[in-house]
């Protein structure tokens, strides 16, 4: 893949296209197509969202909305994980 394949892939999230994929198979790249499966970076081209960025804050919009779309396993996960914590009591700083 070039350079400018790589760029375009950076702007999409590392989110992998349909060509990404035709191309690692044409070069027989099998262990990257799997790989890239693995870190959710065919999730866009199989219907899916895109992994979350670790690093952003989750809002109570954010929330509402998995709750809309009924994910309530990836909720559990976030709070499990203490990515929640500022939502249930504000008046508490983040330490982690």
């Amino acid at each position: 893949m070039t350079t400018h394949d790589n760029e375009e892939r950076a702007a999409r999230g590392g989110q992998l296209t349909q060509a990404d994929v035709s191309k690692l198979f044409a070069a027989k790249k099998y262990e990257e197509i799997a790989q890239a499966r693995a870190d959710g970076r065919c999730n866009v081209m199989m219907g899916g969202e895109p992994p979350r960025d670790p690093g952003k804050e989750i809002t109570a919009a954010d929330i509402s909305e998995l709750f809309k779309a009924r994910r309530f396993d990836e909720i559990s996960q976030l709070r499990s994980d203490h990515k929640l914590d500022h939502l249930f009591d504000p008046t508490k700083e983040n330490n982690s």
